[in-house]
């Protein structure tokens, strides 16, 4: 192991020490982004993300109309075998994501000494993660989609699903393409009651083929000021408790992966209710994992990397990723907004 000593550092000295460095900064980025970030933490336990994926893209085989061969008949009678075509491709590309850490000979010099250049490194790794976090979040919930942005549950969930586009498609007279929407009839403040729990049971049984597949959701994402009022409120209410639940529905997390130090953990029927500084606000989406999936392209998972400047001055760690997020089936999503005032 490289020691480093006060003074001056010459090249091959400070090549050693980031080269030391990468593994714990490549550790600490990785870490922030799936663990710390609210969201991708209950996507990953979720088992929503699909890792070491290849290819220039996603395509989406969209079921556009039910089979028509399907039919109570006799089964001596004939079956009609033409060919039927009920899909519809979408296509996604993959976001792509990057930050460095860069670090000149001026600043190696006034930073002399092991603590202080440890220290200053440290200061720029903390400000990196920090900024990348913010980035995949915003993109997460709000991401247009268009190249290197991923798409955010905005477009993928939308509130004005007859309309736009998503994966390349427009949706405009396309019921197969569009996700479940409702207005709420209820306020976020003392009014987020009865009233709000009709709207939910309403929604969820619109995205939903019978009573078993409303378990299907297993995330519902708001803002802060959504789920503090419906934190608030929703308990008090005597017929609540058979929508919202205080502990763990028991199937699918277990209760001490899903809660943070100090948060109040409650479900909209097995829907986990989570809130994001980011997440779109005066709405709540609700998340089926098995059609709303995130990819990361193969060996581009948070990848941490030295380069040495040509001119040899400077030095920097790089770090990036090539990820996206795709709506497999838009029909089994829902999204509650515009609460009242």
């Amino acid at each position: 192991m490289a020691t480093i000593y006060g003074g001056d550092f010459d090249s091959d000295t400070l090549t050693s020490f980031f080269n030391l460095t990468l593994p714990k900064i490549d550790s600490d980025v990785r870490d922030a982004i799936f663990k710390q970030n609210t969201y991708l933490k209950y996507m990953d336990t979720l088992g929503a993300i699909d890792r070491n994926q290849t290819g220039d893209g996603c395509y989406i085989q969209w079921e556009m109309d039910e089979n028509d061969s399907v039919a109570a008949r006799a089964l001596s009678s004939s079956i009609d075998l033409n060919y039927q075509d009920i899909n519809r491709t979408g296509v996604e590309n993959y976001g792509e994501y990057s930050g460095a850490i860069s670090i000149d000979h001026v600043t190696v010099n006034k930073n002399s000494g092991k603590e202080r250049l440890i220290n200053y490194i440290e200061s720029q790794k903390m400000n990196l993660i920090k900024t990348l976090k913010k980035r995949f979040n915003n993109d997460l919930m709000n991401g247009s989609g268009a190249f290197p942005t991923l798409t955010g549950l905005t477009t993928l969930i939308s509130i004005t699903p007859t309309s736009g586009t998503i994966h390349g498609v427009s949706r405009s007279g396309k019921a197969w393409i569009q996700n479940q929407q409702a207005g709420a009839s209820c306020s976020t403040t003392d009014g987020f009651g009865v009233v709000c729990l009709k709207d939910i049971y309403a929604l969820l049984k619109n995205a939903s083929t019978g009573m078993g597949d409303q378990s299907m959701f297993k995330l519902a994402v708001m803002d802060k000021t959504v789920h503090t009022n419906m934190a608030y409120y929703l308990p008090d209410i005597a017929n609540s408790q058979r929508i919202v639940i205080n502990s763990n529905p028991g199937k699918n997390i277990p209760a001490e992966q899903l809660k943070y130090a100090g948060e109040n953990t409650f479900y909209l029927g097995e829907a986990l209710a989570i809130w994001d500084n980011l997440a779109p606000s005066d709405s709540i989406r609700w998340i089926n994992p098995d059609t709303l999936r995130i990819k990361i392209l193969k060996n581009c998972d948070m990848v941490t990397a030295m380069r040495e400047a040509q001119n040899s001055f400077s030095k920097a760690i790089l770090t990036g990723s090539s990820m996206m997020q795709v709506n497999l089936n838009p029909r089994y999503s829902a999204v509650l907004n515009a609460f009242s005032s």
